[in-house]
Parts: C-alpha cells; structure tokens; sequence
C-alpha cells in the first residue's frame, strides 16, 4: 500500500486521516478474524467432542478468543482413556489433572482400571476410550487458516 502526500498542510492532513482509517480497518479486521476463527474452532471442537463434552466460547476482550470444552467427561474427550489415553504430547496449557492410562481411575473414579486394566461402566466393560481431541482440531484449524480468515476480514 502506498500513500502519497504533497507538502502541504491539506496533504499532510489527508494521509494522516488515510492513516488513521487504515488503523481502525486493521483493528476492525483483527476483532473480525477472532470472533470468526473462535465461532469455528468451538463448532469444530463440539463436532469432534459430541455428547462427551460442551465446548463454548468467549471473547473476554477485542485481542482475545477463548474456546473451552467442559463436562465431567471433557478430558476423557480430549485424552482418551485407559488403554488409549495420549501420552507424551506437550500442552500448550496443561490440563487441570494428570494424563496417563488410569489416571483417571487412581485419582477421581474407582480405581477399577487402575488395579485391573478395565472398568465396567453401563453393564459394559471397557479398556479403552479412543481421545476425540475436539480442541486440538480446533487448534489446528486455527493455525491453518487464520491468515486467510485474516486477509478476508481485514479491509486495507
């Protein structure tokens, strides 16, 4: 983008009001992409999670989107259990407990998984849960298209 101005004060007074609509483009745009990328990632989340989890999201200031997953099976959502649950990954923001096969069981449940490698649940046994990793698609799509959600919302 270029500005061209002349040395004249009325010059001068319109590429400085050229800029200033620039700025307020840009931070409209930004408070655009933001509520757009943060809508997206709780519907792709929810889709990912379903009934295990309720994902929402906020927007606590303008340069800000937040997307959570909550429910008594939320972290079952994201990491799985039992045989399945995911280890050895780095969080960006470590969850509220411990992740590993039975952690679940030893720390909050009965403790069944734990001491014998499965659980009954609903006239069921089980050994595993597969991680649905509704928040981590949500990341990913995120990341992967920010920059085009960004050049179509902010107008220059």
């Amino acid at each position: 983008m270029t500005i061209n101005m002349g040395i004249s004060e009325n010059s001068i007074d319109a590429a400085a009001n050229q800029l200033d609509a620039i700025l307020s483009n840009i931070s409209d745009g930004i408070d655009e992409t933001i509520e757009i990328l943060t809508n997206e990632g709780r519907e792709i989340a929810q889709f990912y999670d379903g009934d295990m989890a309720v994902v929402t999201s906020s927007r606590p200031d303008k340069m800000t989107g937040v997307i959570e997953a909550s429910g008594t099976s939320a972290i079952i959502a994201e990491f799985g259990a039992g045989d399945d649950t995911m280890i050895g990954i780095p969080f960006d923001n470590p969850p509220p407990v411990d992740v590993y096969p039975g952690s679940y069981s030893e720390q909050v449940g009965t403790q069944e998984y734990f001491a014998t490698g499965k659980w009954h649940f609903g006239g069921n046994v089980y050994t595993a849960v597969a991680p649905r990793q509704g928040l981590y698609h949500a990341k990913e799509h995120t990341i992967n298209t920010a920059s085009t959600v960004a050049q179509g919302a902010i107008h220059l």
